[in-house]
């Protein structure tokens, strides 16, 4: 009678894990790289319609261009509102009424001017996406080598037992300096540990991975008198050295990265209250790696619910 029973078990286990197996929610998307190098990703399936979306990691609101939008049978509430970018440019708002919840990247509560979709990856797509809620349950991997943006429900042995792939521990963009509203604007970003090297001062900070970032890295300086020093020690240096002599650096030692730069792209943003300061908490430099940065990589892995970050690249 044990035997049966165990024998019973051990069939209902195996079904189980067959049911999981031929059940598995992975998706892989294809995409390919705009003119400026934006990822756009190709035939995403909403409501019946294949769509192209621009994936932009640096974002958190998924939105659609307004003739999509009604296209898909959304309606418009009338509520407008704008977000600001990273280049400064504020960009209407137009929120629906009827709100749809996608299995993948979660509500679109809005569109935007097509126009505009248009001048940030120079192609017609159909809207934005980015971080989503339900990593808490996938695995989010970007492919360079196949062209395809992943959600897996398992992490693929490969980044595991790869010796060239090496794991950064995801922070917040406020780790370790943390204010009252920074706990809201950080908490859904991907961000590694690292430091700039600017006016020889070392400053520890965080770097958000942001593929809507159309550069390697640029550096968002938030105190007006290290700004003012590093345009002066900029300008001392290239008297001595020439315009050639690099007087910045980057480095992620979780990653092996150390970078020098003669020129560095950098954003001032001394307003206390802008939202771009507010990801940072108190910090007097925040870092952004951009889409070039994540091209020297043929896989990156993002395992948000256990908050590591997993790159890999060919020596």
């Amino acid at each position: 009678m044990f035997n049966a029973i165990k024998r019973i078990c051990l069939l209902l286990i195996f079904l189980c894990v067959v049911n999981i197996i031929c059940y598995s929610q992975e998706l892989c998307i294809p995409f390919h790289l705009s003119a400026n190098s934006s990822i756009i990703l190709e035939g995403y399936e909403m409501r019946g319609k294949p769509l192209n979306l621009y994936y932009d990691s640096g974002t958190t609101v998924s939105t659609l261009n307004k003739n999509t939008a009604l296209e898909l049978g959304f309606s418009y509430s009338g509520d407008t509102s704008s977000i600001e970018s990273l280049g400064e440019r504020h960009i209407p708002l137009y929120f629906f009424t009827n709100h749809y919840i996608d299995p993948y990247f979660y509500l679109f509560p809005c569109a935007i001017a097509e126009e505009i979709l248009y001048d940030m990856v120079e192609e017609d797509v159909d809207g934005i996406v980015g971080h989503t809620p339900f990593l808490e349950k996938y695995l989010l991997e970007i492919d360079f080598e196949n062209n395809q943006l992943c959600f897996r429900d398992t992490m693929p042995l490969f980044y595991t037992t790869n010796s060239q792939v090496k794991a950064a521990v995801l922070v917040r963009p406020d780790y370790g300096t943390e204010k009252k509203y920074s706990n809201y604007y950080s908490k859904d970003f991907f961000s590694i540990r690292g430091s700039y090297t600017i006016a020889d001062s070392i400053i520890y900070t965080t770097f958000v991975l942001d593929t809507g970032c159309h550069s390697y890295s640029f550096a968002n300086m938030f105190e007006e008198s290290l700004f003012e020093k590093a345009i002066e020690y900029k300008k001392e240096k290239s008297a001595m050295y020439g315009d050639s002599y690099p007087t910045s650096r980057l480095t992620i030692p979780e990653l092996g990265v150390d970078s020098l730069f003669t020129n560095m792209r950098v954003k001032k943003t001394f307003d206390k209250k802008a939202i771009h300061k507010q990801y940072f908490g108190n910090k007097s430099v925040g870092g952004y790696l951009g889409i070039d940065f994540f091209l020297q990589y043929k896989k990156i892995l993002f395992d948000w619910k256990n908050k590591i970050a997993y790159f890999y690249k060919e020596s």
